[in-house]
């Protein structure tokens, strides 16, 4: 069985050009986090991520430019 990768929460800010603090408000909005490893897993949080803000970000970017 294959083990799970996790990343921290600043790991993932710097990946996608985000502040810490805007990776806890994701988890808020629920992004997967790990809380007993502190850590988010790195397949799902990348499944959450692209769904829930890059492609938000790229809709508002488009209607803007429009």
């Amino acid at each position: 069985m294959k083990s799970e990768n996790f990343i921290t929460v600043s790991e993932i800010g710097r990946r996608y050009d985000y502040t810490p603090q805007a990776v806890k408000k994701w988890i808020q909005r629920g992004l997967p986090y790990n809380t007993n490893q502190r850590k988010i897993s790195e397949k799902e949080g990348t499944e959450w991520i692209i769904k829930n803000i890059l492609k938000q970000a790229s809709r508002r970017w488009t209607q803007a430019k429009n």
